[in-house]
Parts: C-alpha cells; sequence; structure tokens
C-alpha cells in the first residue's frame, strides 16, 4: 500500500453553456475548449490568439532595453575588424546561446576576428569570472558579449571596461539591486525597457539580437533557441510557446550535422521529436558535458559543417552522459543518509561529491521530498562549497537567497533555481538561514503538491485523433502543461515490469476494440512493483495522453504521472506440509498456536520475528496499527473473528499465507451418521483400549481418516460415550438420547471447514480479495 505523490484536485466545470458556444465559434471540441476555459482562455478571441501561431507571435526585438546600442556597438566592431569575445555558459542555454550569438556574426554577418568562450564549472564557476576577464584584457579582447549571463558581474564588468574592453550584456537572470555599468544590458526585464514578454531564456535573448541585427528573425536557429528554452524551463507560453511550436519543426527537419549525429546517439526520431524529447533525451546530453567537465565541444558540435568531426564528438557526449548518470544514482543513495526531517529546506554538503551533478542531485531529493534542496560539494583544499538549489511553487529560492549576498562568493538563479558558493564553515548560518525563510514564506513540510486534473476520462474515448487535437495546446511545459487526466470506467488486464532494469511499469487496459497502455516512469521500489503485478487491481492512476509510433503504427497510451496502490503484495504459500524451506525469509512470523509457534522458532532466520496473533492483537492501538514489512502467516487462525482482528492491527506492505493447515478438515469432511453408529457399537464394547497403538487398525477397520477417527473419539468424550485416560479408551454404557451435531466439538470442526473452505481451499483471487478486505475495513 502506497499513497499518490500529489494531491489530484478536479479542475472546476465551465458552464456547459459557455462551453458550447466557445466550441461553435472556435470549432474544437469541447474537452480541449474545457482546458483552455480553466487555463483563461475564455473568449473566443484570446483562444484564437492562443492556438495561433504567426509573425504577429513576435516582438519587436529593439523594445528590448538597450538593443539599440548593442546591435551598434556589434557593428561597429565588425566594421572595424576588433576582436569579439563571447562569453557563454555551461548548460543547454548558454550552449545554444553561444552557437546563436556565434553564427550570427561569423555565418550571417562576415566578422572575421571572433572567438567564444565557456566557462569551466570547476575553474571559472558561474557567470562573470574576474580572471578569465584579466586573460581576456591581455588577450586584446575590444567587445565582450556576454550571453545567458553578465547581470551578476558587476565588479567583473567595471573592471574590463576600466581596461578598455566594451561589454553588452544579454541575459535573462534575476536583476540583482546594482547592475554593472556596461555599453548595453540587453534584458526582456529590465525594468527601463518596453519588452512585453519578460520569461524569454538567455538563447531567446540572443535570438532577439540576432533578429535585430539581421533585421528578421532567423528561423533557421530557431532550433538552437528551442533547445536553450526547454532545456532551462522556462514558461512555455506567449513568445516562447510560439518561438518552440516554429522551433519542434526546425529540429524535426534539421541540416545541422552536429544535431543528426545527437540524435543518432541518443536513438532519436527526428520526425516525431517533441518537448519532450529535448527535456529527456538532447537536454541531458548535452548538460551532461559541462555538469561532468568541460561544455565548449558542445558549441562546436552545434555550428559545425565537418561530419567526420561532429560524429566523434557525439559519441563523446554519450560518453559523459553515461558516467553522470551513474554518478548521480550513488550520490543519490549517499545523499538519502543525510537528510533531516525536521528542516523544512534540505541542506546537503558532503566532500567529494561531483559538483557537476549537484543540480540533478537537488531536483531528485525536492522531488522525493517535496522540500527545496541545495546540494553542495565542498572542496577540501579551498574551504568553499559549491552548490546547486532546486525548488518549487511553495517556496522562492532567489527571494530567500538574495537579500544574504555577502555570504556568499558567488550567488546567481531565479525562483525554482540558484547557483551558488559559500565557505564551508557558513554552511550552518545557511541552513539556519534558510529554515528562517522558510518560515517567513509559510512554507510547510508536510503537505502533498496540487496536482490539477482536466477532467476525468473514459478509456474508451482515449483515441489518436484526441490526442492530435490536444497536441494543439502545445509545446507543453512550465506554465502550460499537458493535460493530466483522471481516467474511469476500464478494467486492468494485466501488469508487468519494462526498462533495461525491469524499474518501470506497463499496464494493460481493456478499451473497446482492444487495449491501451499506461507506462508509468516514476520511481517505484521494488516491492512497489512487485505488488502491483501480482495484483494490479488496486492502482489508481492520473496522466498524460500520448501517441506511440511504432513500426508504421500509431496507437494511444496514457503516460502515468503519479498512481496509488490501496493493495498489498500477496503471496500464496499455503500448503500442508509445514517444513524449513518456507520459515527461510526475514519478517514477522505470525502464529495463532502457541505450540507451533515454540516448534518453528528455532527454524527462523536471526533476523525475523515470531509473535502471537494474540499478543499482536492486545498491544495493537485502535490509531496506529503495527507497521512491518512482510507479515507471515504462519498457521490457521481459530475464527475468521480471529484473523479480521488481527489484520486491523497491523500494516504490512507484504503477506505471505501460508496458513499451514494440519488436519484437512474440509477435503476429509464429515463423517456421516453411520460412520458415528459403527464407531459408537466398536467403542462400547472396549475396556482398556490403547487408542495409539491401535489407530492405525482403526483406520483400515472403518475406511476413515486419521483425523476424521480422533474427531469421532472427541465427540463421543464430550457426550460421556467412552472415558479416556492418557490415551487408554474405555467404553460407558450411557441412556438416553444426544444430538452429537449440537457438540462444542462438532460444532468446531464445522467452523474449521469452513474457515479451511474459505482461506485454503479457495482459488487465490478470492483469498486475496478478501484479505485485501479486512485491511481496509
Amino acid at each position: 500500500m502506497f499513497e499518490r505523490k500529489y494531491d489530484w484536485v478536479q479542475s472546476e466545470e465551465p458552464a456547459d453553456d459557455q462551453v458550447e458556444a466557445l466550441h461553435q465559434a472556435t470549432g474544437l471540441s469541447p474537452l480541449v475548449v474545457r482546458i483552455l476555459i480553466a487555463r483563461g482562455y475564455d473568449t473566443a478571441d484570446k483562444i484564437k490568439r492562443f492556438m495561433t501561431v504567426d509573425e504577429k507571435s513576435f516582438y519587436d526585438p529593439f523594445l528590448m532595453h538597450d538593443m539599440e546600442q548593442a546591435c551598434q556597438r556589434i557593428q561597429d566592431a565588425i566594421v572595424a575588424d576588433e576582436k569579439i569575445m563571447i562569453y557563454g555558459d555551461y548548460d543547454v542555454d548558454g550552449i545554444t546561446s553561444t552557437a546563436i550569438m556565434y553564427e550570427t556574426l561569423t555565418s550571417y554577418l562576415g566578422a572575421q576576428n571572433v572567438a567564444y568562450y565557456i566557462p569551466d564549472r570547476f575553474i571559472d564557476g558561474y557567470g562573470p569570472n574576474r580572471q578569465v576577464y584579466e586573460r581576456m584584457v591581455a588577450d586584446g579582447v575590444q567587445l565582450l558579449i556576454t550571453v545567458d549571463n553578465g547581470v551578476s558581474g558587476k565588479d567583473e564588468v567595471a573592471y574590463a571596461q576600466a581596461n578598455g574592453v566594451d561589454v553588452i550584456i544579454t541575459d535573462h537572470h534575476e536583476l540583482p539591486s546594482e547592475l554593472p555599468e556596461a555599453v548595453a544590458i540587453v534584458h526582456p526585464a529590465h525594468p527601463a525597457g518596453k519588452y512585453p514578454f519578460k520569461s524569454l531564456s538567455g538563447a531567446g535573448v540572443a535570438l532577439m539580437v540576432a533578429a535585430a541585427l539581421l533585421e528578421e528573425f532567423p528561423q533557421e536557429m530557431f532550433d538552437l533557441a528551442t533547445l536553450g528554452t526547454v532545456a532551462d524551463v522556462m514558461p512555455l507560453v506567449d513568445e516562447n510557446r510560439a518561438l518552440v511550436k516554429v522551433g519542434l519543426q526546425v529540429l524535426q527537419n534539421t541540416s545541422r550535422p552536429g544535431l543528426q549525429a545527437l540524435y543518432k546517439e541518443a536513438e532519436v526520431d527526428a520526425a516525431h521529436l517533441n518537448e519532450e524529447t529535448i527535456q529527456f533525451a538532447l537536454a541531458p546530453r548535452l548538460n551532461s558535458l559541462g555538469r561532468m567537465g568541460s561544455a565548449a565541444i558542445a558549441v562546436q558540435l552545434l555550428t559545425s559543417l565537418d561530419d567526420e568531426l561532429v560524429a566523434d564528438l557525439a559519441q563523446q557526449v554519450e560518453e559523459v552522459n553515461a558516467k553522470r548518470k551513474q554518478t548521480v544514482d550513488t550520490e543519490n543513495e549517499q545523499a538519502q543518509e543525510l537528510l533531516d526531517p525536521e528542516q523544512k529546506v534540505n541542506i546537503l554538503a558532503q566532500v567529494g561529491w561531483h559538483e557537476g551533478v549537484s543540480g540533478i542531485l537537488a531536483g531528485r531529493i525536492l522531488e522525493q521530498t517535496n522540500k527545496p534542496t541545495i546540494i553542495f560539494s565542498i572542496d577540501q583544499t579551498t574551504g568553499l562549497a559549491k552548490g546547486s538549489g532546486r525548488s518549487n511553487d511553495n517556496f522562492d529560492l532567489f527571494a530567500a537567497l538574495n537579500p544574504h549576498r555577502d555570504l556568499f562568493e558567488n550567488f546567481g538563479g531565479h525562483k525554482k533555481a540558484c547557483g551558488l558558493t559559500i565557505e564551508k564553515e557558513k554552511l550552518p548560518e545557511l541552513t539556519t538561514l534558510l529554515q528562517t525563510e522558510a518560515q517567513k514564506q509559510g512554507i510547510k513540510t508536510v503537505s502533498k503538491p496540487t496536482q490539477h486534473l482536466a477532467t476525468t476520462l473514459r478509456v474508451d474515448d482515449i483515441t489518436v485523433d484526441l490526442i492530435k487535437e490536444l497536441s494543439q495546446l502545445g509545446p507543453f511545459g512550465e506554465e502550460n502543461p499537458a493535460p493530466v487526466f483522471a481516467f474511469k470506467d476500464y478494467e486492468l488486464v494485466q501488469a508487468k515490469t519494462i526498462g533495461k532494469n525491469n524499474n518501470y511499469l506497463r499496464l494493460l487496459l481493456k478499451q473497446k476494440g482492444g487495449t491501451i497502455a499506461a507506462l508509468s516512469f516514476t520511481p517505484l521500489s521494488q516491492a512497489q512493483l512487485a505488488a502491483i503485478v501480482a495484483d494490479p487491481s488496486p492502482v489508481t492512476f492520473i496522466g498524460t495522453l500520448a501517441l506511440n509510433y511504432w513500426r508504421n503504427t500509431v496507437t494511444p497510451q496514457i503516460m502515468i504521472t503519479d498512481l496509488e496502490y490501496a493493495g498489498i503484495r500477496i503471496l500464496d504459500q499455503r500448503t500442508t506440509r509445514l517444513t524449513a524451506q518456507r520459515l527461510t525469509t526475514t519478517g514477522t512470523y505470525i502464529c495463532f498456536n502457541e505450540k507451533l509457534a515454540q516448534t518453528i522458532k528455532p527454524l527462523l532466520p536471526q533476523a525475523a520475528t515470531l509473535r502471537l496473533a494474540t499478543e499482536v492483537m492486545e498491544q495493537a492501538s485502535a490509531t496506529t496499527p503495527l507497521r512491518v514489512d512482510e507479515l507471515v502467516l504462519v498457521d490457521m487462525p481459530q475464527s475468521l473473528t480471529e484473523l479480521q482482528e488481527l489484520l486491523q492491527a497491523v500494516a504490512p506492505q507484504t503477506i505471505r499465507a501460508i496458513l499451514y493447515v494440519k488436519d484437512e478438515a474440509y477435503m476429509n469432511g464429515m463423517p456421516t451418521r453411520a460412520d458415528f453408529a459403527n464407531a459408537y457399537r466398536f467403542v462400547s464394547r472396549q475396556q482398556n483400549f490403547d487408542i495409539r497403538t491401535n489407530l492405525p487398525k482403526m483406520v483400515k477397520y472403518f475406511h476413515l481418516q486419521r483425523e476424521q477417527i480422533i474427531f469421532i473419539l472427541q465427540v463421543f468424550f464430550e457426550v460421556g460415550f467412552v472415558k479416556i485416560n492418557d490415551g487408554v479408551l474405555s467404553g460407558q454404557q450411557v441412556t438416553g438420547h444426544f444430538n452429537l451435531k449440537q457438540t462444542n466439538t462438532y460444532q468446531r470442526r464445522l467452523e474449521m471447514m469452513a474457515i479451511q473452505e474459505k482461506l485454503f481451499y479457495s482459488d487465490f483471487a478470492q483469498l486475496r480479495e478478501w484479505l485485501q478486505k479486512q485491511l481496509k475495513s
């Protein structure tokens, strides 16, 4: 049993007459209209503007602050053949910004004296670096153009300007209170600017500079701007959505040798490339270069026309990415041991952690704990801790850290992500500071993040045509998420694990005319996966819709974004022969029979726990059940009520149902009236009859099972037909009429037969359903 990660909230349903009116006005289906209304597009005009991408979707680049000054200075430098340096960044946004600016100046404007510099994360750090600027001054650079960085480099820019290097800043990061004094600061959110859209990526800003210089939008570079925009998780609304929509088409038909080589290594189908391809295939590979070493080759990969060179570079990218994935997996395991459940913000620091994967690790811990997380790698030589932070909508990282810049050696970022360097001795101060900031922002540590659902869909209504229509709302991403649905009216046919390590899940749902797959790539434990595969019926899930392309066939599929499992894993190990081989796993063993418990105790693993059912029920709290990973039901209860009470006193993840039966009362059946009569005639004539010695003979004589004869004798003993002393029987003369069926012994056997029928001789599906029902009650 495990819970959903998100709080599923159904969106408020708009009025039917509004939906019908917009359906008629736009030609869109009622479902798509409902989604658009929920997102604020509640008039035909708003919907038309959202759905239409054309030249009017892009703004005049010269509305951006200092664009005219920047273009004039760049043009002057090209005419004068000045030495120009483009200073980028090591993530995908910085790489693509650099490539856009480099191609614009060299391939389009014919500049001959242009170079670019991608900072080394481990040597130079993020943003402007004084030592690098000093080298550029010494090398005779005359114009420095920053892309995807610069606004945080007040002192570095002042140094460059004072030493004869003009600096043009193009950036999109949060603006500090004091800006550098540069020749131009091109920034969409500059308070003195008039640019309507404030949320461009660094690559988006570089593209606007290119458009301003070329006096037209260079669609050939929309592919690079799209990579940067999606990889930097920028809001996919307004101009960004238009840019990415066009850019995806360019990426699908790219003529760039480097991208073609990268597609081949990543096994990307260019024809069906979309924003998710960037998020999960292309961006992680390009980002891995800067995370694990130098990202400089990425610009070369994206701009070179040499097929042989880019093939070699793409292979290098693939090798580095594999190393990156392994590093993250290892450090994630180590990070789990450092988590403090009392902290509202996770601050995790370790000597030797690879600082290049800090951002990925922070994102993973954020997802696992639902808490803002900063991961630091401590360098013992320098005494510095370099970190990356990730947050969600509950906490503004930039607002929390920006007022304390004097605490850091370097700092930059925005609401949901940051990069910073701090002396390791100041980490406790930072930890205290962030807990205080968390309280100020009212962060909650226990609440689940909210997942708004578009609506609840019938599985039979999911078609290829529906998914194609929904795709018109894309590209999907930040602030324009893919619609998430709940589902109803379906039958789960099958559950199986998939993936190289069998760590993902595939559900098969019955659909009119066939089946539809629902895939989950959400991290699940092996125990959780095993429980679902064993019995998928308690699974409830939400997800998005997607198309699956396979061998020229297109089919709909569900991509599960969150799920919960109301059941537990139940293993069927019922037996009439209790051997040591069935007692080899660790777990909590429960016995109803005290004598049997003493018998099996020496056979159990040292780490196992053995409890009597009566003890567990006596100690159980009405509000806090006994939580165990694996509950082993060793033998049969004395009554169904006894087992019901036990199951309500525990909260297991797995149940192993051994339910050992010694006397197969149900299979042997109840002796007949004639059997009782024959036995009575026999025992009434016996005196000092040794049962233990003669029992095998009685089995043959009466043609009954051993347990049946013992049962008959027990009934006779209860009504006084016989006396039994130390295994020796003597018949008794009694008068009167006796109804043997009313004896306690007879009724107890009837109850035993009913228990065995329910728990032992039922098929596994019936047993599993009954056990799960008791756990829920």
